[in-house]
């Protein structure tokens, strides 16, 4: 088992390297030394697919990249694998709930919250 979790690790960091990128499983088996039966086993012991990994890994990316505001959508968008804004504003929406635009309008407000000093902290 603990082989399977290692292989789901390594192939996620192999997506995340390669996320612009038309990828495959049979290629990531290949450049893991696996054979893609097993690469999929190991994703399906872990509760998700090829493809669900590929999705969550761009949109992760995606997520990231738009926070830092100086990447256009468009070009957040070519960064993780898609050609089309379209495609990539609804696949972005359907991860996070909102647009690219919208994520990165409310971006600054959830950095605020974290970064925040304690107000319980004794002033002096």
């Amino acid at each position: 088992m603990r082989e399977r979790a290692l292989l789901v690790v390594q192939a996620t960091d192999y997506v995340e390297e390669r996320v612009a990128e038309a990828l495959s499983l049979d290629e990531c088996a290949r450049a893991l030394y696996s054979s893609p039966r097993q690469l999929q086993r190991a994703l399906a012991d872990h509760g998700t697919s090829w493809r669900s990994l590929v999705l969550e890994a761009r949109m992760r990316v995606a997520a990231e990249r738009l926070a830092e505001r100086h990447w256009t959508v468009r070009r957040v968008a070519r960064s993780v694998g898609y050609i089309e804004p379209g495609q990539f504003a609804k696949a972005f929406r359907r991860a996070h709930g909102v647009t690219p635009s919208e994520y990165r309008r409310t971006a600054g407000d959830r950095r605020a919250n974290v970064d925040a000093p304690s107000h319980s902290a004794a002033e002096g």
